[in-house]
């Protein structure tokens, strides 16, 4: 049976000279960093979204369009990406997210011609030049057939890079087992305590 303070030096574990050593000092140490990692874990959510979304508008802008024209493009078209996967698919599938961009491009000009007025008109900095299976108008597909494209894409990209990691997982084990066999290496089954 422990006592409190026991559960107070388990959590002063790690601590420096006094503040592991001395209850006194000990237990305002442990009452801190507890208050510190309670506020850290509310700010490591806030500091992780501001992350994802300088990760988005990076991305988006190499396309030609705002990070505020995006989302609310993206709020158009209907389209449930949260911040975090499109953050994840803009550092890791640049195709991808093109389509995305050129997905919400497409719905605010929908949503322009609805309006038929001139003001509305959706103005680019500059020609953006997307690939031909990038066009949301591609096989003359909905929009929403081309986010199933999308997600059918990303997810054999998934399963490739897994398998290929699976592969390389597969030579390094070959290569350290006929490392060892070449210098008659035994490895002990269980590991060896001192």
């Amino acid at each position: 049976m422990t006592n409190r303070k026991d559960t107070i030096f388990k959590l002063a574990k790690g601590f420096y000279l006094r503040n592991k050593n001395c209850y006194s000092n000990t237990k305002n140490r442990v009452e801190h960093a507890l208050q510190h990692s309670y506020r850290g874990r509310k700010e490591k959510k806030r500091t992780m979204h501001t992350v994802w979304i300088q990760n988005i508008k990076a991305a988006t802008e190499q396309h030609g369009v705002k990070y505020s024209q995006f989302i609310y493009g993206l709020a158009l078209s209907g389209c449930q990406i949260n911040r975090k996967i499109l953050a994840e698919i803009a550092q890791t599938e640049p195709l991808s997210m093109r389509s995305i961009v050129a997905l919400t491009v497409e719905a605010r000009k929908q949503y322009g011609s609805t309006l038929e007025k001139k003001h509305v008109e959706i103005k680019q900095p500059y020609e953006v030049e997307f690939p031909e299976e990038a066009d949301p108008e591609y096989e003359k597909t909905p929009i929403y057939t081309e986010m199933q494209r999308i997600t059918k894409h990303l997810s054999k990209v998934y399963s490739d890079l897994m398998s290929r990691e699976y592969e390389e997982d597969l030579i390094y084990e070959q290569k350290l087992q006929k490392e060892m066999q070449d210098k008659k290496i035994k490895m002990p089954e269980e590991p060896i305590i001192v």
